[in-house]
């Protein structure tokens, strides 16, 4: 029983654990994927209108007055209102151009990092499936080694111990095949999301 225990252990501290890991993982770039393309649009709209801003500075007090002298400047204020004003003062009141900036390219960092993250956790998965096909190999060779010595032996009770190692050993091969599937699909996602890797989904 040396290597069941061996063979749950790992399927519980090892596998278990790289899943749950390789889930945060995936999440985390799902959010940041959601993130990017916003990010790139207020970039793209500050950009375009921040020379616009420089010229109005220039203008003096009055020309100011006139741009924000309006009776519904509140309105940029209010939850999901829009200002009346020209478009580059949307997000003039509440973001700086570097702030956007910053942002971007803190998530940019952070989405690469989560991809390396991936592929070292499928390493991981991958070495760890590798080690429970070895273990399930041993008990298959051990379940045989205890047949051929029990064939010279006679007695219902040995039949039936026989028989009830026959019945871990399948449950546990049966395991390790669902596992196979599972790390199987879990590749072919993986790879997908390295593959959707593109500027198209960032929004550029």
């Amino acid at each position: 029983y040396q290597l069941l225990r061996s063979y749950n252990d790992k399927v519980k501290h090892t596998w278990m654990d790289i899943d749950k890991q390789l889930l945060s993982v995936l999440q985390n770039i799902g959010s940041i994927r959601g993130r990017l393309p916003h990010e790139w649009k207020v970039l793209s709209q500050m950009t375009r209108y921040h020379h616009v801003d420089e010229e109005e500075v220039d203008e003096g007090p009055e020309e100011e007055e006139k741009v924000f002298d309006s009776d519904d400047d509140w309105k940029s204020h209010g939850h999901q209102e829009i200002s009346k004003t020209s478009s580059q003062y949307c997000y003039a009141h509440h973001l700086h151009l570097q702030d956007v900036q910053l942002a971007l390219s803190h998530d940019l960092e952070q989405h690469e990092k989560m991809l390396i993250g991936v592929r070292s956790l499928m390493s991981n998965l991958a070495e760890c499936h590798d080690a429970l096909g070895r273990i399930v190999d041993s008990l298959w060779q051990f379940h045989f080694e205890v047949v051929g010595d029990d064939d010279t032996i006679d007695g219902e009770e040995m039949m039936k111990d026989n028989d009830s190692l026959e019945d871990i050993v399948n449950c546990v091969t049966e395991s390790y095949q669902m596992l196979s599937m599972e790390l199987y699909k879990k590749q072919n996602i993986v790879a997908m999301v390295i593959e959707s890797t593109k500027d198209e989904i960032f929004g550029v």
